[in-house]
């Protein structure tokens, strides 16, 4: 299975080379970074995102994403902001320990 990096890159008729020449690392980096030898860092990827004009995303999401997690997201963006910031509360305080939420316990003090 071709890597992220490699499908975006092919899908736009980019070389390995071009890239390489257009991120500044030379071409065996790319090389690496397609068969996960080696991990670019996050300011390389923003870097190759804007080359090859996709979303950082788009290089880095899992092949094995959850598809109920994928509708969740495309949910959550058609919301306006007020009712996101509201989705991201509930999952926050869904997500925290049993026992945890809203604990009157003081953080200072213990008691």
């Amino acid at each position: 299975m071709d890597s992220k990096l490699r499908q975006m890159r092919k899908a736009r008729g980019v070389s390995q080379e071009d890239l390489a020449d257009a991120i500044g690392v030379k071409k065996a980096a790319i090389s690496k970074y397609e068969l996960k030898k080696a991990h670019p860092t996050i300011d390389r990827l923003k870097q190759i995102a804007d080359f090859l004009q996709c979303r950082l995303s788009d290089l880095i999401e899992d092949d094995n994403e959850d598809p109920k997690a994928e509708r969740m997201l495309a949910l959550f963006r058609e919301l306006p902001p007020e009712q996101q910031d509201a989705m991201l509360r509930l999952a926050a305080s869904m997500a925290e320990p049993a026992g945890t939420a809203g604990n009157p316990v003081s953080k200072k003090t213990g008691t």
